[in-house]
């Protein structure tokens, strides 16, 4: 199974696809809807308070937490590719991802901590390549607010700013 994920294909892509679908198959399956709790932010909670009153179904729930973490585990493991970690790029650390975030329960659901990991994975990713940006002011300014923009989905993320 590990061999599929090493050569580097487009058809890779979609096979990770089929992995986090057969991964995510319970959450699938038996989808529940997310609560907002104290910690969370005013944007979690209007998101939440959004798709409650616009569709019943609760299988949109898990489908976007599939989602996110898929798009999760394409950008870490572009990251691992671009900053040459390994000798041959490939999609075994999208793989793994995909199966360490299948430990935590937080992530079988749409929650707060899935909406900010997936912002700063995109400021880690942008933090990497700061060293060759032409703009670098501009990019630091930008990654400022996107995290403190984090701050409106989970309270506890202030501690971030600092």
């Amino acid at each position: 199974m590990i061999g599929t994920f090493k050569p580097i294909f487009h058809i890779i892509i979609f096979f990770l696809f089929i992995y986090a679908l057969i991964i995510r198959l319970p959450s699938l399956v038996y989808p529940t809807v997310p609560h907002s709790v104290d910690g969370d932010g005013v944007i979690y909670t209007a998101l939440l308070n959004w798709l409650k009153t616009g569709n019943e179904a609760a299988i949109w729930y898990p489908v976007i937490s599939l989602l996110l973490v898929y798009i999760q585990a394409l950008s870490i493991n572009r990251i691992v590719n671009r900053q040459r970690l390994f000798t041959k790029p490939h999609y075994l650390t999208g793989m793994s991802y995909l199966l360490i975030a299948a430990l935590f329960p937080d992530w079988y659901v749409l929650s707060a901590a899935m909406l900010v990991n997936t912002l700063m994975i995109w400021v880690w990713s942008k933090l990497i390549g700061l060293g060759n940006d032409a703009r670098p002011k501009s990019t630091l300014f930008n990654l400022g607010f996107i995290v403190s923009a984090t701050t409106f989905f989970i309270i506890p993320h202030l501690l971030f700013l600092f």
